[in-house]
């Protein structure tokens, strides 16, 4: 591509960027073709930063170009940048004006061919050596790509036979496979998930199947990797044991659950039992008074977006209150993309400024269609406990985002017999 930047014909494209400024963003629909020129460009998905390019000729954007697919990532300007851009729209007349582009572009394409169809061979190399059977298959469709000896083995078929084939054609149960794949979608991957697949041979085989999802360098899912073992012995000795335990373990059974019926109803019958409801009942009145009071100040135009009204709010909301007897340590606030936006402990006066800009993306908020909370469990350190120690949260769905209470464990334990799953069963 030096070629092309140094041809004083293309001077007519070249085009300069400031630091930080987008030569274009993740999803849109441009078609320019770039190269560059000289200066450091940053490549983001979303807001995460995961490569960069810097070497003189690289061309980018060309998948947009040639083909017309949307962007994948956003490419911005680290430095000052100078460019070749080629308007996506004049791809007819710049591959007449400029008949060597064509060839270059042929030549970068066919390279990185060549660098992926080795790293596939190297993969299937390394795959035919391990002991558990390894299938990989496309995204979009499903359908098997490759798979190793092992694989061949367990399911009884030749890789040039499967190949191309969808993923659904080795597996007995339609409805199994159906949730299988749906309980994939949510959890992105599955371990020691155990179906029935069918066997050539005819005999009955079960298939422990473990699944990850494979991305590319700009964290696009390219396709699946299965690692799947031979489970069929230990799913016959487990219905063994199951037939026993269906005819052994009635009386047991049956026993149990009257002790269980018993244990449940004495306490709720007794006068401790109805002060420890009372007690639970007036916190959870309490968090849902402080939750709606919270959630219509910050929903205020002068406080969205206003960092000094925000920690008004959360230093008035813990004024006059004793933080060793309060039960809620401190306050946070999340934004739509779970980033911390505003934090306050009573507690921790100075400290929590480094919880700001940190992020919940990893935390799973489990849905709850009966109230609008979250519980988490989740370990941070303190002045207290600075090796870090187990903390218990309760987030609320508001406007815009999320409000987080962090809560006491051991005091909200000691003084109300509250814990995560009675955090759970509550309805706000």
């Amino acid at each position: 591509m030096l070629k092309i930047i140094d041809n004083p014909d293309l001077e007519k494209y070249r085009a300069t960027y400031s630091i930080g400024e987008p030569l274009f963003l993740e999803g849109d629909s441009s078609r320019d073709l770039f190269v560059l020129v000289s200066g450091t460009l940053d490549v983001l998905k979303g807001d995460k930063k995961i490569s960069e390019l810097n070497e003189s000729g690289t061309l980018f954007g060309e998948m947009s170009f040639l083909l017309g697919e949307q962007r994948t990532a956003s490419i911005k300007a680290k430095d000052s940048v100078e460019v070749v851009r080629f308007p996506g729209e004049k791809i007819e007349e710049l591959m007449t004006e400029v008949p060597s582009m064509a060839q270059e572009i042929s030549v970068i394409l066919a390279e990185r061919l060549r660098d992926t169809s080795s790293m596939v061979h190297g993969l299937k190399e390394f795959c035919d050596q391990l002991p558990d059977a390894v299938m990989i298959t496309t995204d979009k469709d499903q359908r098997i790509l490759a798979w190793n000896s092992a694989a061949e083995r367990l399911y009884g078929r030749e890789a040039n036979e499967m190949r191309n084939l969808p993923l659904r054609e080795i597996y007995e149960d339609p409805e199994a496979y159906q949730a299988f794949q749906n309980e994939l979608q949510m959890k992105k991957s599955l371990s020691g998930k155990t179906m029935r697949v069918k066997n050539p041979a005819g005999d009955q085989r079960f298939v422990s199947t473990s699944t990850t999802v494979l991305y590319d360098g700009h964290r696009n899912v390219q396709g699946l990797l299965f690692l799947g073992r031979d489970v069929t012995k230990i799913h016959a000795i487990e219905r063994k044991y199951v037939q026993i335990r269906n005819w052994l373990f009635p009386a047991i059974a049956l026993l149990g659950i009257c002790l269980a019926v018993f244990s449940w109803a004495y306490p709720n019958f007794t006068r401790g039992s109805q002060i420890l409801g009372y007690k639970i009942q007036s916190f959870q009145d309490r968090l849902g008074k402080d939750y709606t009071v919270l959630a219509q100040k910050f929903a205020a135009a002068s406080v969205v977006g206003d960092q000094a009204a925000m920690a008004a709010v959360m230093e008035a909301y813990f004024a006059g209150k004793d933080p060793d007897s309060f039960g809620i340590t401190g306050l946070l606030l999340l934004d739509r993309d779970k980033k911390v936006i505003a934090a306050y402990s009573p507690k921790q006066i100075g400290e929590t400024s480094g919880l700001l800009n940190s992020s919940y993306g990893a935390i799973q908020f489990s849905e709850n269609e009966k109230s609008p909370h979250y519980v988490l469990k989740l370990f941070r350190s303190t002045k207290e406990h600075p090796m870090g120690t187990e903390g218990l949260e309760l987030a609320f769905s508001i406007p815009g985002g999320l409000l987080v209470f962090q809560l006491d464990p051991e005091w909200i334990g000691k003084e109300f017999g509250i814990d995560g799953k009675t955090l759970k069963k509550m309805r706000f």
